[in-house]
């Protein structure tokens, strides 16, 4: 870690390198320089008065990378020198080195593809706050009223991830010190747990070098249908990390696998085959078993499977689809795998929530 004259802990992180490089479209190999690698390493910071859990330190991104010119500069020049000095400490240079060790294992997908959708969900609490009548209360009344807000169908993991009840506490319950509802809506911030959902493109070694959607998982595919594909939700700016044993992305939050199907009315349905979380999976596993591996928290643990489906909905609005479905699995007594498909239509106009 680099302290730097206004007392600020610096310090740097190569787990989103992946991300980046998916971002940027750039390819890492043995032969790429070293210094190449800075714009695939994240600057954060530390608060030093926090103490790692489980060997994992807690950082907050700082939204630039080791590349990001216009930030250094702004640094004052002896914390720039620092920089400079500090960048070529072996244990750094190590670590930046992570960033060519996880890439090149990671095998990078030819193209990712972004969707908008998780830009479309909702706060319920956001929008209950902002229907209050306009008032001033004291930190401790904000508490009170928002915590009340559970009885009236806002869930406590919305008040939890959203930070205003962290944000009040540190306030204090002053009796005199009073926070405006403006102030309230302000400090409602789910950066943290900001959703990306993604395709990933791989080459198909077919003579002309043609993109195609991954199928890493298509050897589990129910019979029929066409367009497999994998889609990953992620949170690329949550503060620790977690990675599953399925893909190599970091802190992907839950993965769906579908299909394009039509029914016997010819209409065209996204074939739902799977929705999982291998992160909160993993979670219920150290519970039941009492393990005593660190497993960071995850948002959505009660609405996983709601969250895929908003996400899966706009995609069938969106792109046209008449209807959506999803196959309930199970096995007889011969333990032959069977699948009872079921559909639905729905509306073309769509509002859904955060959490």
């Amino acid at each position: 870690m680099l302290i730097l004259s206004d007392g600020q802990v610096l310090g740097i992180s190569s787990e989103r390198a992946r991300y980046h490089a998916a971002r940027l479209n750039l390819t890492v190999t043995r032969d790429t320089p070293h210094q190449y690698l800075y714009q695939l390493v994240d600057i954060v910071f530390v608060d030093a008065k926090d103490k790692p859990v489980s060997g994992q330190m807690c950082y907050q991104f700082s939204g630039h990378t080791l590349m990001d010119e216009k930030w250094i500069s702004s640094l004052l020049e002896v914390d720039r020198n620092n920089l400079f000095d500090w960048l070529e400490q072996p244990y750094v240079r190590y670590e930046i080195e992570g960033v060519r060790r996880r890439l090149i294992y990671d095998q990078l997908p030819s193209a990712i593809i972004f969707y908008v959708y998780p830009e479309s969900l909702y706060s319920h609490l956001q929008k209950r706050v902002a229907c209050m009548p306009a008032t001033t209360m004291s930190a401790r009344q904000w508490q009170k009223t928002l915590l009340n807000l559970q009885h009236k169908g806002i869930r406590h993991e919305e008040l939890k991830w959203s930070g205003i009840l962290a944000y009040l506490t540190q306030t204090g319950d002053d009796s005199d010190e009073k926070v405006s509802k403006q102030t309230v809506l302000e400090n409602i911030n789910f950066s943290c747990i900001r959703l990306h959902m993604t395709n990933e493109l791989v080459t198909v070694k077919n003579g002309n070098n043609k993109l195609d959607y991954r199928a890493k998982y298509r050897y589990i595919s129910l019979f029929g249908g066409e367009d497999y594909r994998e889609w990953l939700v992620s949170l690329p700016d949550y503060q620790q990390s977690h990675f599953c044993s399925h893909f190599t992305e970091r802190n992907i939050l839950l993965h769906i696998r579908t299909k394009t199907r039509f029914d016997i009315n010819g209409r065209k349905l996204l074939f739902i085959e799977e929705i999982q979380s291998d992160w909160h999976q993993c979670t219920v596993k150290k519970t039941h078993f009492h393990s005593s591996v660190y497993i960071p928290s995850a948002p959505f643990s009660k609405d996983l499977v709601g969250l895929g489906l908003k996400l899966m909905l706009m995609h069938v609005v969106k792109e046209g689809f008449d209807g959506l479905s999803w196959g309930m699995v199970r096995f007889n007594k011969r333990g032959i795998r069977q699948a009872f498909p079921l559909f639905g239509v729905f509306m073309t106009r769509l509002s859904v929530s955060i959490c």
